[in-house]
């Protein structure tokens, strides 16, 4: 049997296992793996990638067991799709799960005569498609039916936890042991640690303005490179033969060949050469930092050093070798490889009453060494006259430089390099001390997935459960400390993400007057939440009313007074919703009609947001709105940048060579020319660069469609070809940071403020954070919920047994002496009787009548979102959510019971108990 006919025989799906899995089946051309729906399962590479982890060990299980197993990991609900869906910005992603499913299948049959990882590749190459799609002369039909493979597969799913689920397809191997973590221990990034220590400082009272001096002292932190040697005499000869080189490397040999086969050899790459030994490349210096806490550093001295030294310990281990450090608090060298973010914190927010840090010095300069060193004191300018501090320097050795970085009251700051001769200036910068310190600790945000509800101008039914992400985000915003990311999606559903391990929240959307938010146009950051800018139609918009809110899911009631009983005329108005994260409260400003175009901009050091009518002209006039106060004031609006009330991030002009409008020419804008660009009237200036690929200038032939700046970080969305992305450059050198698709031409894609973060939308509803510093690692992966928008529903009492089917998952909720029962069934039913109900017509797009039924004063309303609400006359009493085989459900008071994946949280002990106690008080939600 040739190699492609073994793997013509493995790779089939046999009948059984293929109507199991939903009608998977090999496409025409067998470049993929396709579902009864045509949409693709997984492409050839990526089963290729999964056979080989598979194949890496012995023995081999059957092709259909793979399948089932990768299967439920692509498109299951249990904790191996949870670690899957959670890894996969992981590299490798699809071999570990080959290495993870050979464990799990590990008892399983094996199969015969398998091919190997080579004859799959080459059945599966495009250039062997006739091969490919012969019919195989023979199939191997598995003997175990697929239940009772799904059964082997949950008994060896319950051998693994989550961690180890998640540790497999991170890293390909199982959870390291407890000696395994404590060798494994010194060889972690230290990086990791600095980010999570930097997250920590900024927690932390006293080291909050270091951590936000960070991102300015990150590019001032430099220290010129090592003198390179004297080139020597070249010691080594020829290591190896390579397929390489230059002419005069050819082995004598290649001359004996025919002139023919030389030619031929030459152009197959096949002709033979010397291969040089390698020079030897240096050992990169290890890194001494030594802080001074003495009294002369006490105050805003203390933030600027502490700032340098979370910079330093956080470069790349490219620039540095290890990194020590000793601060005159202890005197004794801090190792980093042991510490923990909890004791770094601790020791640089310290202080000591030492008069000078020569002690330190000389300590650093002890510490064993076995190759160069760079030496580097943080200091004030005062101690590095004196003498102690002096001699401890110069103590270093020959191998050794030594480096001093002193800040004063000021904010001046000087770095030199010592030497024999003394101190020799290498260069200087400003501290913004000030900022550091009014920089303080953020409020820890009161909202928690069992926390208050929103009060205020909020919509009476909300959606209590968390998820994942239950709609697609068309747009994002930061609030101003870049911590709080809210997304607005269809219909305006928004949704918040807390940088944390915390579930997605669908915050309710403002209302008044029997009218909600659903067009918006803006998410702006403020100090202490975000505004949610958009048009609505309203009656009166001077009117202070509140419509009655009802909110399930929390814990205090809120009745506010109802609006006017009259149906006025209504229009559309320009409106802006302040969401107050830390008080739970959303309030709501009408401006003005909407007949013009604007522009929403925010002040967050005025706690003001503000609308102006587009193009801006002299003198013209907009509308200024204050948070605290509620007071609106009109407030002219010129055209120079200085007098705009806006805050980053920016939206950049674009100019070019043929642009006329030159109104914004006294306010930072992108000048383009060419295939390259520049940011103007920017401090630091930006540099000229033109991006390339693949050797190709990036930007030829692109059009520019939005530049939004933030910090040193710039974002450009460009359409090309017929495809959009979202460039992100990292100035002042503009270095490419990233290129993301962009499926819409609406911003996808988001800057916190002070361009740190960066929000985008993955695939379909995926929502990640990644942080645009050189490490580039994911704050926030948020997943699709992967809800069911189309349920039919059944209320058959008053208002139990409520039925709630979609597809064969059939779900029965009934209320017993027990409390709350749940019964799941796969089958079918007859389809349900529709009798449409009113109660929830204030929002048709997301309750749609057609799917609302009722029994006597009882009504069940489908949500778009997922949920189905249970209604007693017009006040919700109860929510459901279900997905495939799990159920949930929230109720009055903060009851929470079922699935804690569709909850978020951990339910609400004997909630069935509460349940039977919530509905035989009769009790709604108000």
């Amino acid at each position: 049997m040739t190699p492609i006919e073994r793997a013509n025989t493995y790779l089939p799906i046999p009948p059984s296992y293929r109507v199991h899995l939903g009608g998977l089946r090999w496409s025409p051309a067998h470049d993929a793996i396709l579902d009864s729906a045509g949409n693709t399962f997984a492409l050839t590479e990526e089963v290729v990638q999964v056979l080989e982890g598979v194949f890496a060990r012995s023995p081999v299980p059957a092709f259909a067991y793979v399948l089932v197993a990768f299967h439920r990991m692509k498109r299951g609900l249990d904790d191996l799709a949870v670690a899957y869906g959670r890894a996969r910005p992981a590299p490798a992603l699809a071999r570990n799960a080959g290495l993870l499913i050979a464990e799990l299948c590990g008892e399983m049959p094996v199969a015969m005569d398998p091919p190997s990882v080579d004859d799959i590749r080459l059945a599966l190459d495009p250039r062997h498609r006739t091969a490919r799609n012969e019919t195989p002369r023979t199939v191997v039909v598995p003997t175990i039916s697929p239940a009772t493979i799904e059964k082997m597969l949950d008994s060896a799913l319950a051998k693994h936890t989550p961690k180890m689920l998640a540790a497999w397809l991170e890293y390909g191997g199982p959870t390291p042991t407890a000696v395994g973590e404590q060798l494994a221990e010194p060889v972690e990034s230290l990086p990791l640690r600095i980010g999570k220590l930097l997250a920590m400082a900024r927690t932390r009272p006293r080291l909050t303005g270091a951590a936000w001096l960070t991102p300015a002292l990150d590019a001032a932190l430099t220290f010129p490179p090592r003198r390179p040697k004297a080139n020597a005499v070249p010691l080594g000869g020829y290591a190896d033969v390579a397929t390489r080189g230059h002419p005069e490397r050819l082995l004598l040999s290649q001359f004996a060949l025919d002139s023919d086969e030389f030619v031929r050899r030459f152009a197959e790459r096949e002709l033979l050469y010397f291969r040089p030994e390698e020079p030897h490349v240096p050992r990169p210096p290890d890194r001494v930092l030594v802080l001074d806490q003495g009294v002369r550093t006490w105050g805003a001295v203390r933030l600027a050093l502490a700032g340098c030294t979370l910079v330093l310990l956080a470069k790349p281990s490219r620039a540095a070798g290890r990194v020590h450090f000793v601060h005159t608090a202890a005197q004794d060298a801090v190792d980093l490889t042991a510490a923990t973010p909890e004791t770094l914190a601790e020791a640089l927010q310290a202080s000591d009453l030492t008069a000078t840090p020569a002690d330190a010095v000389r300590t650093a300069v002890a510490l064993p060494a076995d190759g160069p060193r760079d030496v580097i004191l943080l200091t004030h300018p005062r101690n590095l006259g004196e003498p102690r501090v002096i001699a401890a320097l110069k103590a270093c050795p020959a191998t050794d430089r030594a480096f001093t970085v002193a800040v004063d009251e000021d904010g001046r700051a000087e770095i030199h390099a010592w030497g024999d001769r003394g101190p020799v200036a290498v260069r200087s910068f400003r501290v913004d001390l000030a900022g550091a310190e009014r920089a303080g600790v953020k409020p820890s945000p009161l909202a928690t997935s069992t926390g208050p509800t929103w009060v205020g101008d909020v919509e009476p039914i909300t959606f209590a459960f968390r998820p994942g992400v239950v709609a697609e985000p068309a747009m994002f915003g930061f609030d101003g400390p870049g911590e709080w990311l809210v997304a607005a999606a269809k219909d305006g559903v928004l949704q918040a993400f807390t940088l944390g391990d915390e579930p997605p929240e669908v915050l309710p959307r403002p209302f008044r007057d029997g009218v909600v938010m659903d067009a918006v146009e803006a998410i702006l950051g403020v100090t202490d939440g975000v505004v949610v800018c958009g048009r609505m139609a309203l009656a009166n918009p001077s009117a202070l009313t509140f419509a009655q809110t009802v909110t399930l899911g929390g814990n205090q009631p809120v009745v506010l007074s109802s609006a006017t009983d009259l149906e006025p005329v209504r229009s559309t108005w320009y409106v802006v919703a302040h969401y107050d994260r830390a008080r739970r409260l959303v309030t709501l400003h009408p401006l003005y009609k909407a007949d013009r175009t604007v522009r929403w901009c925010v002040n967050a050091a005025r706690d003001e947001v503000g609308i102006c009518p587009m193009p801006v002209r002299h003198g013209e006039v907009g509308t200024d709105v204050h948070l605290g106060t509620h007071q609106r004031h009109e407030r002219p609006r010129l055209t120079d940048w200085t007098s705009r009330t806006e805050a980053p991030p920016y939206r950049l002009p674009v100019w070019t060579r043929t642009s006329t409008d030159e109104s914004f020419r006294c306010q930072p804008y992108l000048y383009l020319e060419g295939s390259g660009f520049e940011v103007r009237l920017i401090e630091p200036a930006w540099l000229r660069h033109e991006p390339m690929r693949d050797g190709q200038p990036l930007l030829n032939g692109t059009m520019i469609e939005s530049a939004y700046l933030a910090g040193n970080v710039l974002t450009l969305g460009t359409f090309c070809k017929g495809e959009r992305r979202t460039l992100v450059f990292h100035g002042p050198d503009a270095h490419l940071r990233y290129d993301l698709p962009r499926g819409e031409p609406g911003l996808s894609t988001a800057l916190s403020p002070d361009g740190r973060l960066l929000a985008v939308k993955t695939r379909i509803t995926d929502v990640s954070v990644l942080e645009t510093t050189r490490s580039g690692l994911p704050r926030l992966v948020a997943t699709t919920a992967r809800l069911h928008n189309s349920l039919l529903i059944d209320l058959q009492g008053r208002p139990f047994p409520l039925v709630i089917r979609v597809g064969e998952f059939t779900h029965t909720f009934t209320l017993n002496a027990a409390g709350l029962a749940h019964d799941f069934q796969l089958r079918q039913f007859a389809k349900p009787r529709r009798t449409p109900a009113a109660q929830a017509a204030y929002d048709p797009a997301r309750f749609p009548p057609k799917f609302q039924t009722q029994s006597g004063g009882w009504s069940a309303v489908f949500d778009r979102l997922g949920q189905v609400v249970l209604l007693d006359g017009a006040m919700p009493v109860a929510a459901f959510l279900i997905r495939r085989e799990r159920a949930a459900a929230c109720g009055h008071g903060g009851i929470r019971w079922g699935d804690p994946v569709l909850l978020g949280t951990p339910p609400t002990p004997h909630a069935a108990q509460e349940f039977a106690k919530l509905f035989d008080r009769g009790e709604s939600c108000p």
